[in-house]
């Protein structure tokens, strides 16, 4: 065969596989995602407010992942506040006996598997909350409170109503005193009292349980001679909640806040 005419067909070989790996090399570079695309799309910066609470959300989240009790009670800050009549959580020893309580399965797992980004909202000075406030933490990383009720905990309120558990039904605050009123199954009523601006969180400076229902008040407690009367709800609307200590002569020792020597 003609040397000529076999280099000229090596020649066109050749050429042809080139192309075709030139064709091959564009498809293939035409085809796959832009690296620099995807970088620009992951690499999100933060708002300050995300980037803050970050480290704190994950930490909580690992605590549930792993549940870490222990290592969540030590983080809290008590008294962690149940709802009424519930006792509110005071130590690390009560919240580890008390835990069903406070955190069912579902909201474990819910807050196991939450964003710590997107489910978590930094909220001023108060702290950063879950959602719409359900479990709330400090800007240090604490848990300071749980606003959403375990079934277990539901069942506990229920029990406790079942048994003669005195229901709130007057709430009364000045500056001088604070009276309150509670109801019992059997329409007996107790009356508590602070006065000289003592906190109700404290041991009432006066209780009294001989109250009962009246036509011209709500709820009245004779105690020594003296009559308190305690309007909630008056029919007239231009007089609004009140408290009145009278003795047995008619004469007023108080009145919405003015004691009277």
């Amino acid at each position: 065969m003609n040397k000529n005419i076999m280099l000229s067909n090596f020649t066109k070989a050749f050429l042809y596989s080139f192309s075709i790996a030139i064709y091959s090399s564009y498809a293939i570079a035409n085809s796959s995602p832009n690296v620099e695309i995807i970088k620009a799309k992951t690499d999100v910066k933060l708002s300050w407010d995300k980037e803050f609470q970050l480290p704190f959300t994950k930490a909580l989240i690992k605590v549930f992942k792993n549940k870490n009790w222990q290592e969540l009670a030590s983080n809290t800050r008590y008294p962690i506040k149940l709802s009424h009549p519930i006792d509110p959580i005071q130590d690390n020893n009560d919240f580890i006996k008390r835990f069903d309580l406070i955190f069912d399965q579902e909201t474990i797992a819910e807050i196991a598997h939450s964003d710590p980004i997107h489910d978590w909202s930094l909220v001023g000075s108060q702290g950063i909350m879950f959602k719409n406030g359900q479990i709330w933490i400090s800007k240090s990383g604490d848990l300071i409170a749980v606003n959403r009720n375990s079934q277990n905990l539901n069942d506990a309120i229920a029990k406790l109503r079942e048994q003669n558990i005195a229901q709130l039904v007057f709430n009364y605050q000045y500056p001088l005193v604070t009276a309150q009123v509670h109801e019992f199954n059997n329409k007996q009523y107790r009356l508590s009292l602070w006065i000289n601006g003592s906190s109700p969180s404290e041991k009432p400076d006066y209780i009294l349980t001989n109250g009962r229902r009246d036509k011209y008040a709500d709820y009245v407690f004779f105690n020594n001679g003296y009559k308190i009367s305690l309007v909630a709800n008056d029919p007239n609307p231009d007089i609004e909640s009140h408290i009145s200590i009278e003795d047995n002569e008619y004469n007023t020792h108080f009145s919405d806040g003015i004691i009277s020597e």
